[in-house]
């Protein structure tokens, strides 16, 4: 008798296909089973089809096929998916794949006319990063590229943001569910209007991130603003530091009764190896080491930052990371930049989506939304990301792929486009 089977995946299982491999995912633990045979690829198309949603029937000649059963095995050592006899369900079985899309998206809006847009996009926001000013007496190397791919100061952008414009910015915002009030400078601390600008801050219970260069914390002399619940002090620490110097800003820190956490910028494995012995030396807890691409050192990235197929299974990311993949980038999708002279950005590294005061917050967003460069940016826009399996399963793309002009950060697919 030629027997039938239900094959079907386990609903905590991903499958990626593309016409050189198939790849299946286990949320679960992470595991992976890759398959680059031209009847599995084939057979895995069908098992993900919207018309089979994950279940399809194969009759025990298919099964008995050397690929196939060996195929089978896999899944079912994997804890991925199996097979059952098809006498035993009268029904096809069931399994649901979500259908997944933005809340609300506007370009599903705009061929729904009698939907109105109406203020949900304001619901999207849930970062600011505020350049106050460009006064700075420091001169680190990093100054005029650090901030286009981490948290850090600049005097890149030389002016100083109005405390008018700046009202008139969390006017527009007091409705939106802000997360993050990420605050730099120069140095911030020589802004203004400071004062008026924590107070203005305060009515917001959103996290207030205030960003400043070691040296200048320990000269200031206006800490006591910070002294508050909802405000955390991150201190920039360039590699070229001074041991006492951190000590002294540590102290400051505890004397004011400041949240405190140090970030280290780093260039080099020297500067790894360097800051590693600090932060044993100097016992922190918190602190941030982040690394930074100065153009040269494409090398030091290659071997210590891109990934590899057991970092991304190691990292275990969950279906809800997965499909939010499909559709944002979860790295950008909901902040907005806007620098000390009023420009306003999704990112720094792309073109201005308006002026702080010529342009209100809810028309950056739409226009981010609507023909944006970041927030809506995936892997499966991207070659030679959208031609591999891992597509998915990458973490999203950052601001080092538009400084190193590359997509691909990792050694599965070596490839730069």
């Amino acid at each position: 008798m030629n027997k039938k089977y239900w094959l079907f995946l386990d609903s905590h299982t991903h499958c990626f296909v593309k016409n050189h491999e198939a790849l299946f995912y286990n949320t679960l633990n992470g595991k992976i089973l890759r398959n680059t045979h031209a009847d599995i690829i084939e057979l895995s198309k069908n098992l993900t089809s919207k018309k089979n949603l994950n279940v399809i029937e194969l009759d025990s000649v298919s099964i008995e096929n050397t690929e196939t059963s060996k195929f089978i095995k896999d899944l079912r050592k994997a804890f991925m998916g199996d097979i059952i006899d098809t006498s035993l369900s009268t029904e096809k079985p069931v399994q649901m794949m979500p259908l997944v899309k933005i809340n609300r998206d506007i370009k599903y809006l705009k061929e729904h006319p009698m939907r109105s847009v109406g203020d949900f996009l304001m619901d999207y926001l849930s970062e600011l990063n505020l350049f106050l000013n460009g006064d700075c007496t420091q001169n680190c190397t990093f100054c005029s590229y650090a901030y286009k791919q981490s948290n850090c100061c600049t005097k890149n952008e030389g002016t100083e943001i109005s405390i008018t414009d700046i009202k008139a910015l969390v006017k527009q915002v007091e409705s939106c569910t802000l997360l993050n009030f990420n605050i730099f400078g120069g140095n911030i601390l020589n802004y203004s209007h400071l004062r008026e600008l924590t107070e203005v801050l305060d009515e917001f219970t959103a996290t207030k991130k205030i960003h400043i260069h070691y040296q200048d914390f320990i000269n200031a002399r206006n800490l006591n603003l910070f002294q508050k619940p909802a405000y955390e002090i991150k201190l920039i620490v360039p590699p070229e530091n001074n041991s006492e110097a951190i000590a002294l800003a540590l102290e400051i820190g505890k004397k004011h009764n400041l949240n405190l956490s140090l970030i280290f910028p780093i260039e080099s494995e020297e500067d790894y190896y360097i800051t590693e012995q600090k932060i044993k030396c100097l016992e922190l807890d918190k602190y941030l080491i982040s690394p930074l691409y100065n153009g040269e050192n494409t090398s030091f990235f290659e071997k210590n930052i891109f990934l590899e197929e057991q970092d991304i299974c190691s990292y275990k990311p969950s279906s809800k990371e997965i499909y939010a993949r499909e559709k944002i980038n979860t790295n950008f999708f909901g902040k907005l930049t806007i620098l000390s002279d009023g420009r306003i950005f999704a990112n720094v590294n792309h073109k201005e989506l308006g002026v702080l005061g010529q342009n209100t917050i809810y028309d950056v967003l739409f226009k981010e939304m609507n023909e944006g460069e970041s927030w809506l940016k995936v892997r499966n826009d991207a070659k030679p990301c959208c031609d591999c399996t891992f597509e998915k399963l990458c973490p999203p793309i950052s601001s080092y792929e538009y400084l190193m002009e590359r997509n691909n950060l990792c050694h599965i697919n070596d490839s730069k486009v």
